[in-house]
């Protein structure tokens, strides 16, 4: 399975997985990853990126919040197509 959740050499995007209209957008995406060997399409672990979480929490409880000064706050991400969001 390629980025778009679909088989290899196949030009079918069943509506549950994608929207036709953005396929061709996916087919491209697909193409950069595969040329270039340092680029990674995996998912990021469920503590997500240290900079973003940081950032988030900041700016969602303000910098000078005590919960983040005793370390009391914990974010988590999830993918948009778990609908966990």
């Amino acid at each position: 399975m390629g980025l778009t959740g679909r088989k290899e050499g196949t030009r079918c995007f069943p509506k549950a997985q994608q929207p036709a209209a953005y396929a061709h957008v996916f087919l491209q995406a697909e193409e950069i990853l595969r040329r270039n060997p340092d680029l990674n399409h995996e998912y990021l672990p469920i503590a997500g990126l240290v900079e973003f979480t940081s950032a988030a929490r900041k700016l969602i409880l303000g910098a000078d919040s005590p919960a983040i000064k005793e370390n009391r706050v914990c974010l988590v991400h999830s993918r948009s197509s778990t609908r966990a969001s």
